[in-house]
């Protein structure tokens, strides 16, 4: 596809909003936008698939994407995620996959090195065996680009710029005609003779066909699908030969500016040049091929949905591409614009973009193209979803083509990307679209190639105007070449005029379905008088009788032109027109039509036109009716007049016989149901008549019953079934009457006769009298004999006790024997179990609810017996794995256990370099040992690290990464030279400058903890003295600089730069190397090694918050406090009944002034790099204080009154009242005291009474 650096963000595109949802909501999110379209609703589901990397290769690669031709159970990759579509590289850099029609070689990477790649993959898309989904696909090629290879090296010869004899020269360059080549050798369309070669590579590839489909049918491509069709730079388009022709249009001289606006124009026709003459070429011949392209949509992005908006755009100003207009023009089937941006960066231009191209469809189909690649896995689903909403508009889109099969998200494979796509985007088939413009045209469309009298040279620039029903102008492209698109259907008049020559004059009558994809072919020549030449024929055609019958002529030459129709070569009276109308044609109209064309230099006859009138059929001889003996044929005819070929079809009481599609039909064998209507409607393409109905009678012959099987006696025992059979032939209707001992059987009347559960009184003769319209026939008897010497069941083998693991099954069996019957109802602690009724009986997916006493009773006719019981013990399964260094154990050790036993799981490292670091499965933390209460199956395991492990990282492993500034490192491999491995990396340095090269070795560390960080580098006297390594590390980074010289040339070895570094486990650290060094001497770059010294203990609780339970009064204050240990900082986050409590973060927390709502649980979490643990509740209870008691009254030697009062500390009140009824207060205050004194001092005071009251 294409690419190219914009803005910031280097290679590729991005896209829409930045979202902040949590993963448990986006997935939500996905099933909400996953309805967003009906999954049935036709719509594009493409994906670009690559010829640089597997995908389309060899046969292997193409069976993998789109399953084995004639296997219905070989899919393929794309069908099996519900997509309908592939956009295939056949066409590389002007090297194809298939065998060219025009000498383009074999690209590289097939297997065979000519692997006829396209028919495989046509075969395989194409292949409905079994009932398997149609894929379209569609040929994607680089339309300019040629990496100077075979078909560059072709046409490189040095340049002329002549206008009369073109040169060979077609690649295009930068700012000036002496200016450098693109890079890729990309040509240049404003060469005539290069845009003539590519439309003829283009059409040989329109033009490809393979077998395949049933019969060898449908083995052509479904579309082609342009790549860089667009100049790669604002600088390029300086083809010496396209300057020359640019200059001669403008009367100018020299070298165009790059930036002169009528010059941009100039090569923005030039391509579009190419996208008209394909589309009409391809319309000309195979109409049904889409014609599509993937067109660049770089920042910044439209700020409308309007024409002016797409021009302010770098596709339009930058690299010359005009989609809109081609959109708008009607010369692309569809678009698909490579909306490449990644949503977690670049949301907004996404959007702007998509919504864009919704509603810049035009008359034509929209599929966008998002960058997947760019994204993550859920951003990737999330970008295809999207494309299914709405613009603020109201528009739609037609589908999706992600880019692409071989990425489908950032650093994943379509094997993981798959089940997401059909989980959340593809859950079923959905159709391609229909494209009415193709399936039910209303316009047609002319086009043509303006030459000039005598040279017979392309009429460059010429002016091209139409004139009709609509009024269009255009100028021809450097080939001569015109087309006008969608036209109403009408007669036009064509005008071709370029300075310096004479004007040439067409005209045509254009409509709907008489010619090939409706394009008519209007040829002009300039200059000289030119006698008339038809360009397009009448066309033959088959109406039916009462229609009308239009033919038209398309011709050139010098105007003006007569007309003269003719019917089996005698002149039409009046019919001197372009096109001529034969109205309400009747069969004398049939023949052969023709037109004479002159003008004032001669004449030109047209072929002959055949006109086939098909007249309706009227039945001429009716099926008749007939009455034949059940077991012969009956045959009905029917004759018709009219057009032929007919088609017949034969219908039963109304209703259409299958395979009764003759003017005869015979019922073999009839039977009494044959017998009804038949009837047969005959029909042409001009009508249909049904005939009338013939009756079928069947008559049945008149033969009575015989017997072929007498019914056979039999010996039953006691309570099982007796069947008696016969089997008679006869006439029908046969009717049966069983007898025992010569008496009907009441309701007896089949062929067969049941005597179920026989008893004593069942012993007898049995017989069966069998009769129909013409006679009766009695049976012989059968004899039915009743062992009665039944007794009760005998248990041979008892149910047994047995004990299984919960989820597993337990089968119950019991052996008995009798002659009678035998009937089984199983039971769980003597309650019968419904429907467990066999010799055995199997409790699937036990629990412990299942545990219990099973039993079985056994009954036969004589009566029941019951067995033994059988208990069911149900235990649970503890299963324990351990990490590489070290061991699991349980006490106690068993092979299950039953529910609520309590299990102590110890791990013990190997040896010393080993270090338990946590439990998995059913259990987490790092308590060691562990106890696990079984109230379920269990799993649980135990991970242990080396702490000797050491990560080593190579610059050819996938931890090494290029990252910006991304210039390329130099590989170097001296053998003499120490490296690790087989080579090792190096560049100059920039002496102080911005750095142009950087490399980071990001290894998959194994556990959080503390490393030591070495890089090993290439020594000598060509190298730098200071090279800056800088490590990343959790919580901070720290540059370490290496001295890379030395006068020993050829050393090498491992030097540390970090110690005792804190990192996560995973790929979150890293070492950066840069070569911004003070000197321009070379840096090294080979390897860097990660040593674990010590690794991340998680918090273990050592003493759980204390105290433990504690009851305070309201007012006081309630503390809490927790030990734990594990690699610091431990955070610490205190909970008041699960509920997190602001500021409380220390290990310690305190409740001052506590209130009745403080009571309950208070538990904390405790958390570190390494993990979580959280405490076993502490319970807090708050209670009221104690009311206050007057312990003391007593009278004071002077006569003060002393109270004594003991309480809680608090805010009191002192109050007296002569009466219990009028209190005053004395005085209130606060104490921290639980014992206090008052002392009245008023001596003379009357009786009273005192209160202390305790105030809130």
């Amino acid at each position: 596809m294409s690419f190219i650096p914009h803005t910031m963000a280097g290679f590729g595109m991005e896209s829409p909003q930045t979202r902040c949802l949590r993963t448990a909501i986006f997935a939500a999110l996905l099933l909400v936008l996953g309805t967003a379209c009906p999954a049935a609703a036709p719509e594009y589901r493409a994906f670009w698939v690559d010829a640089w990397n597997a995908g389309l290769l060899s046969q292997s690669q193409v069976d993998t994407l789109l399953g084995v031709p004639g296997n219905a159970n070989s899919k393929g990759v794309i069908r099996e995620a519900n997509c309908n579509m592939v956009i295939v590289q056949v066409r590389r850099r002007a090297d194809v996959c298939y065998p060219s029609g025009v000498g383009e070689p074999y690209m590289s990477g097939l297997s065979p090195a000519n692997f006829n790649s396209l028919a495989a993959m046509i075969k395989a898309a194409h292949d409905t065996t079994g009932g398997k989904k149609r894929v379209e696909v569609h040929c994607w090629s680089v339309v300019f680009k040629t990496a100077k290879g075979q078909v560059y090296s072709q046409h490189s010869d040095p340049p002329t710029g002549s206008l009369t004899t073109f040169d060979n020269y077609w690649p295009t360059r930068l700012s000036s005609t002496t200016g450098a080549e693109n890079s890729d050798g990309a040509f240049d369309p404003g060469h005539p003779k290069c845009l003539e070669y590519l439309i003829n590579a283009h059409m040989d590839l329109v033009n490809f066909q393979t077998t395949a489909g049933p019969g060898g049918a449908d083995g052509r491509i479904d579309g082609i699908h342009y790549d860089y069709i667009r100049f790669e730079a604002a600088t390029e388009g300086f083809n010496p030969t396209s300057v020359a022709r640019y200059n001669a249009r403008y009367g100018l001289s020299g070298n165009p500016s790059a930036a002169s606006e009528q010059f941009k124009q100039w090569r923005r026709d030039q391509v579009t040049a190419f996208a008209r003459q394909m589309y009409a070429r391809i319309q000309k011949t195979s109409p049904q091929i889409r014609q599509s392209g993937s067109f660049v949509t770089w920042n910044p992005s439209p700020a409308s949905s309007t024409r002016a908006a797409f021009q302010a755009t770098r596709p339009y100003y930058d690299v010359y591409s005009d989609w809109d207009s081609w959109q708008q023009e009607g010369i692309m089937d569809m678009a698909v614009p490579m909306t490449y941006y990644n949503w977690a960066s670049l949301p907004s231009d996404y959007t702007k973009w998509m919504n864009f191209e919704k509603d810049r469809k035009f008359n034509r189909h929209m599929i966008i193209g998002p960058g997947i690649y760019l994204n993550s896995l859920a951003n990737a689903i999330y970008e295809l979803q999207m494309t299914r909403d709405a613009s603020p508009a109201g528009n739609y889109a037609h589908g999706f083509s992600g880019y692409s099969y071989r990425t489908p998200y950032s650093g994943g494979t379509w094997a993981g990307f798959a089940p997401s796509l059909v989980s959340s985007v593809t859950p079923t088939w959905a159709d391609i679209p229909e494209m009415p413009w193709k399936t039910s045209p209303t316009k047609a469309h002319i086009m043509g190639t303006v030459t000039i009298h005598g040279s017979g040279a392309w009429a460059d620039g010429a002016r091209v105007s139409l004139s009709g029903p609509v009024s269009r102008v255009q100028t021809n492209d450097g080939t001569g070449f015109y087309a006008f698109i969608d036209l109403p259907v009408g007669t036009y008049t064509v005008t071709a005029s370029l300075a310096g020559h004479p004007t040439a004059t067409g005209s045509t009558t254009i409509a709907v379905g008489q010619v090939t994809g409706n394009m008519y072919e209007l040829d002009l020549v300039l200059g000289g008088n030119v006698p008339p030449t038809i360009t397009t024929q009448p066309i033959s055609q088959s109406v039916k009788q009462g229609t009308n019958a239009t033919f038209t002529v398309g011709v050139s030459g010098t105007a003006p032109f007569a007309y003269q129709w003719r019917l089996n070569g005698a002149d039409i009276s009046g019919a001197t027109a372009s096109s001529y109308t034969r109205a309400n044609v009747q069969p004398a109209d049939a023949g052969t039509y023709s037109v004479v064309v002159t003008n004032a230099y001669g004449m030109a006859t047209s072929s002959g036109a055949l006109l086939t009138v098909v007249v309706p059929p009227t039945i001429t001889t009716q099926p008749l009716s007939q009455t034949v003996t059940q077991g012969q044929n009956a045959t009905f005819t029917v004759a018709a007049s009219g057009t032929a070929p007919f088609t017949y079809q034969w219908r039963f009481n109304g209703a259409p016989i299958g395979g009764a599609t003759a003017s005869s039909y015979t019922r073999s064998n009839v039977q009494l149901s044959d017998a009804g209507d038949y009837s047969v409607v005959v029909a042409n393409s001009a009508g249909s008549d049904t005939s009338a109905k013939a009756v079928l009678t069947v008559v049945v012959p008149p033969v009575p019953p015989a017997i072929t099987t007498q019914p056979q006696g039999q010996t039953v025992v006691l309570g099982e079934t007796a069947a008696f059979n016969v089997v008679a032939t006869g006439g029908i209707p046969l009717s049966y009457q069983w007898r025992f001992n010569g008496a009907d059987i009441a309701g007896a009347t089949d062929s067969s006769y049941a005597r179920v559960k026989v008893g004593a009184a069942d012993a007898g003769d049995y017989s069966v009298r069998v009769t129909n319209p013409y006679g009766s026939l009695l049976s012989d008897s059968a004899t039915l004999v009743v062992d009665t010497n039944v007794t009760l069941p005998v248990i041979v083998t008892q149910p047994q006790s047995q004990t299984v693991i919960a989820g597993q099954s337990a089968t119950f069996s019991v052996l008995a024997t009798n002659k009678a019957p035998l009937n089984y109802q199983w039971r769980l602690n003597g309650a019968p179990i419904a429907g467990a009724t066999d010799s055995s009986y199997t409790r699937s997916n036990v629990q412990t609810g299942d545990a219990g006493n099973y039993s079985v009773v056994i009954t036969n006719i004589i009566g029941a017996v019951g067995s033994a019981d059988a208990e069911l013990t149900v235990h649970f399964a503890l299963t324990t794995t351990a990490s590489a260094g070290g061991s699991v154990s349980k006490d106690p050790a068993a092979a299950s256990y039953a529910p609520n036993t309590v299990v102590t799981l110890t791990a013990t490292p190997a040896n010393t370099n080993f270090v338990f670091t946590g439990w998995g499965g059913d259990a987490s933390g790092t308590d060691n040992p562990l106890e696990v209460t079984l109230t379920t199956n269990k799993s649980i395991s135990a991970t242990f690290v080396s702490l000797l492990a050491e990560i080593v990282i190579d610059n050819a492993d996938a931890g090494w990464s290029n990252t910006s500034p991304s210039g390329t490192w130099t590989v170097g491999s001296n053998p003499s030279v120490p490296m690790v491995n087989s080579n090792y990396l190096y560049t100059a340095g920039t002496g102080g400058s911005e750095a142009t090269r950087s490399c980071r070795w990001t290894p998959e560390l194994p556990v959080g903890g503390y490393y030591d960080v070495y890089v090993y580098y290439q020594i000598g006297a060509n190298r730098t003295v200071g090279a800056p390594y800088t490590v990343h590390y959790y919580g901070g980074s720290v540059t370490s600089v290496q001295n890379q010289y030395s006068s020993t040339p050829n050393q090498g070895g491992w030097f540390l730069v970090g110690t005792n570094l804190p990192f996560l486990g995973g790929t979150a650290g890293y070492v950066e190397l840069k070569n911004n060094t003070p000197d321009t001497l070379l840096v090294s770059a080979d390897a860097a090694k990660f040593v674990l010294v010590a690794p991340f203990l998680a918090p273990v609780i050592t003493q759980q918050p204390q105290p433990a339970e504690q009851s305070v009064a309201v007012g006081q204050s309630a503390s809490f406090t927790v030990e734990a240990a594990g690699t610091a900082p431990l955070s610490y986050q205190w909970r008041h009944n699960g509920v997190p409590l602001a500021g409380a973060t220390a290990s310690s927390y305190t409740r001052s002034n506590v209130e009745i709502s403080d009571a309950g649980s208070y538990s904390v979490v405790i958390t570190n790099v390494a993990g979580s643990v959280v405490s076993s509740n502490a319970i807090l209870e708050v209670h009221l204080p104690a009311p206050p008691q007057i312990d003391r009254i007593r009278l004071l030697p002077g006569g003060q009154i002393e109270l004594r009062v003991s309480g809680a500390p608090g805010h009191y009140a002192v109050e007296s009242s002569t009466n219990f009824v009028n209190w005053m207060e004395l005085t209130n205050f606060v104490t921290s005291e639980s014992v206090f004194e008052y002392i009245e001092v008023e001596t003379s005071l009357p009786q009273r009474f005192y209160r202390v009251k305790l105030i809130p």
